[in-house]
């Protein structure tokens, strides 16, 4: 429990202080920012296909313990730590650096602050609103998604093979997307990818009890592309509407929407819709 309330903890402010970082140095050169953002998904997608390969052979060991492979994600985040310490500089201006004061310890002021920013903005409270929804329902799926694949006639390391298969089809597209997001513009990109997320649910529930197999395989698929397209605009759409001082906190009072409903589908989908 004490670990799984560091990681979240540690999750959403990672999101917010990497995007506000992207702003801060591309400024206000849209074309670059919004490349950067879909470059920023590209390299999160080949991440993710190297913990999933290896987690596979991991779990097709059904070892009696994982100590060693916990003690791998130790060594990870230990060089993470130490990159950060050593190698990577502040991104904000010299201008817009404040000194350590008392205040920047009240969570409760900077969330007051970071929420009044947004609720000055109608795009933002809409868009807040639509990043509750998709962590709510993309959250509550996924805790419950490998219950529902054995259920279907998965093996446990074999609900690993679609999400494989998922990563593989991110990168592809992120490739294709980065040099095109500038042209196609975030509304239509959050559009196209929620549609995507429409259509991998209906792969993932009827397709899969009445064809077999397969549909996890395809709903992945779409379900990737959806991340990708949907994740970027997110933080394209924030840091096109707020002043550059104000970027990391703004993305963290959106963020902190999604928090709230990935707590609420997690409950929502394990205790009350399925049985996972």
């Amino acid at each position: 429990y004490f670990a799984g309330t560091l990681l979240c903890v540690c999750f959403q402010p990672k999101d917010a202080v990497i995007s506000g970082s992207i702003a801060d140095i591309s400024c206000k050169d849209e074309s670059v920012k919004s490349r950067a953002f879909g470059l920023l998904m590209t390299l999160q997608s080949g991440c993710n296909a190297a913990c999933l390969i290896a987690a596979y052979f991991v779990i097709r060991e059904h070892l009696s313990s994982y100590g060693n492979a916990w003690l791998g994600c130790f060594c990870l985040s230990s060089a993470m730590l130490a990159l950060l310490c050593t190698f990577v500089p502040e991104t904000l201006p010299d201008d817009l650096q404040l000194s350590v004061s008392q205040k920047l310890f009240d969570p409760w002021q900077a969330q007051a602050l970071a929420f009044s920013l947004v609720k000055r903005d109608a795009v933002l409270v809409y868009l807040s609103g639509c990043v509750f929804l998709f962590w709510m329902f993309f959250l509550g799926f996924i805790v419950q998604k490998t219950s529902y694949l054995i259920s279907v006639g998965f093996t446990v390391e074999a609900t690993l093979l679609p999400e494989m298969l998922g990563v593989a089809v991110q990168a592809a597209v992120a490739a294709v997307l980065v040099p095109a997001i500038s042209r196609v513009g975030v509304w239509k990109m959050l559009t196209i990818g929620f549609a995507c997320f429409s259509m991998a649910y209906l792969f993932w529930g009827p397709y899969t009890v009445l064809c077999g197999h397969s549909g996890p395989y395809i709903a992945c698929a779409l379900q990737a592309t959806g991340f990708i397209l949907v994740f970027p605009s997110f933080q394209m759409i924030v840091s096109q509407r707020v002043d550059e001082e104000h970027q990391a906190k703004c993305q963290a009072a959106v963020a902190s929407f999604g928090t709230l409903g990935a707590i609420i589908g997690a409950l929502l989908y394990s205790h009350l819709l399925f049985d996972a």
